[in-house]
């Protein structure tokens, strides 16, 4: 068991970077503006307004879900157990902004998020669209999944962020830096798995089975990254994400000890997200002035 001072770090870790870091946005955005660095492309209005946009995108979604949980609103029809009550949420503390407006904050965010979205469609053209809809057809797959297992489909968000951090500031291209954000996906799969499905409410049969396909959906975050590295594809400084692999030991032995309570488990699984997407931006940035 984890004592009380470590529980608490993690769960505001957690609460932290779903609410304040947005560290399953910007940390895939990160690859593939560093990936574009690294091929000589970079605008500092564009990566602002890129950083910016994501942000204002992830604050209006978090608002709308918490409108949708103030009015009892469940879109998934009961086709999947609903998930456990996450750290962070709501987005605000309800004495500083009661849940009844969360709905008119997501409105007052969509409008500046509209204005980055029309500059970008004015400077790039239809792509943006694409990747726009994309992105959203992959949070309408989680929301309200028309198969039990459809919420994984936000795994499938950092390839999409990455190519289109690349192609923001390219104009072109993103393939290898959608490749290169393959290990963060896999780390989503694991922390989307490890609090919707090994923690199910209400299911704990088989719990040690389930524990060992998390397990396997993270070490396949360290295969992928070797793959994309020892390849080619990618520069072979993004093997710094490696450095993060002692965390996967700590959720093993989480996950072997807390039998009952998702909440530390998913916070080093976030953690192991954030800290290899951060060192494969790094690796990228570092072979740009090598």
């Amino acid at each position: 068991m984890l004592s009380e001072k470590w529980v608490t770090l993690l769960r505001g870790w957690l609460g932290i970077s779903r609410t304040r870091l947005f560290t399953a946005v910007i940390t895939p955005s990160l690859i593939g503006v560093a990936a574009a660095v690294a091929d000589g492309y970079f605008s500092a209005l564009r990566f602002i307004l890129l950083i910016v946009g994501l942000i204002l995108a992830e604050i209006m979604n978090l608002f709308l879900a918490d409108w949708t949980e103030y009015k009892k609103i469940d879109i998934s029809r009961e086709r999947v157990i609903p998930p456990p009550h996450l750290e962070g949420s709501p987005m605000l503390p309800p004495h500083i902004l009661p849940l009844k407006y969360t709905a008119v904050a997501a409105i007052v965010t969509a409008i500046p998020a509209l204005a980055v979205l029309i500059y970008f469609v004015t400077q790039l053209g239809w792509p943006v669209w694409a990747l726009l809809a994309t992105a959203a057809f992959v949070g309408v797959l989680y929301v309200a999944p028309p198969l039990p297992f459809a919420f994984f489909s936000t795994a499938l968000l950092p390839p999409i962020i990455a190519f289109g951090g690349y192609f923001v500031m390219a104009g072109a291209g993103g393939v290898k830096a959608g490749l290169s954000s393959l290990p963060v996906m896999f780390i989503s799969a694991g922390v989307i798995y490890t609090y919707r499905v090994l923690y199910e409410p209400r299911v704990w049969s088989n719990f040690e089975i389930k524990r060992s396909i998390m397990l396997v959906l993270y070490a396949l975050c360290y295969i992928t990254l070797l793959v994309v590295a020892l390849s080619g594809v990618a520069t072979r400084w993004i093997l710094l994400g490696l450095l993060t692999a002692p965390i996967l030991f700590m959720v093993s032995m989480t996950t072997a000890r807390q039998k009952t309570d998702y909440m530390p488990a998913t916070s080093f699984g976030v953690l192991m997200h954030f800290g290899t997407g951060i060192l494969i931006a790094i690796g990228y940035i570092i072979s740009a002035y090598l």
